[in-house]
């Protein structure tokens, strides 16, 4: 499933450290284990997948807490508050306040290049790819990106941000199948636009590399 490949890829691989020693932040384990374990199965996976691209988290994507898990989540509210922000792990909402923060994907973790970014024609449909999230054209703004694996360079599997996954397969510059795992549905797609410029990234959201 595409699920199942989110969870075993990790293609897009970031390496980031905090410039904020970890007792800079406020931190209960209990508070931490209890705000992750109410999260969804598959946004806890995303969460130590994340970690894992950034280099805090080197266990097993499991989506279980543990040790490995809560040192990684305080190294990566390190990194945020060395930007300046005020981060608390220390109490139930602080904890729950932090990990949903970390559930949408950040711009600098979008797939290079082209990719499926644009407007398709999916059999009579109009469906945009912006970088801030999907829009199916019936009025509603985008819907953001949860995570996107770039399985191979023709074929994507995209969670968003309200649990959905789709699979884009054989895309190229004019053409891609968009699938459904979940309904089954599968549309052949032509590309009516090229994707748009992509937003300037500012000094804050570069992400810090590690040699």
């Amino acid at each position: 499933t595409v699920m199942a490949l989110l969870c075993g890829a990790n293609l897009h691989a970031q390496t980031v450290t905090p410039a904020a020693p970890v007792d800079a932040v406020a931190f209960d384990p209990d508070a931490v284990n209890r705000a992750f374990n109410r999260l969804a199965e598959h946004e806890r996976f995303v969460i130590q997948e994340r970690l894992q691209r950034r280099r805090f988290y080197q266990g097993t994507v499991d989506g279980l807490t543990g040790p490995g898990t809560r040192e990684a989540i305080l190294q990566q509210a390190a990194a945020v508050a060395a930007a300046g922000e005020q981060i608390g792990l220390d109490t139930a909402e602080g904890a729950r306040t932090f990990l949903a923060g970390l559930l949408p994907l950040p711009p600098e973790e979008l797939p290079e290049g082209d990719a499926f970014f644009g407007t398709w024609d999916c059999q009579g449909s109009a469906w945009t790819y912006g970088y801030d999230g999907f829009t199916n054209g019936a009025g509603t703004g985008p819907l953001p990106y949860m995570d996107i694996q770039e399985l191979t360079p023709d074929m994507y599997a995209i969670l968003y941000m309200d649990g959905y996954q789709t699979g884009l397969l054989d895309v190229t510059p004019t053409t891609m199948t968009w699938f459904s795992p979940e309904s089954g549905d599968s549309f052949d797609c032509r590309r009516v636009s090229a994707p748009p410029p992509r937003p300037e990234m500012g000094a804050a959201e570069q992400p810090q590399v590690r040699e």
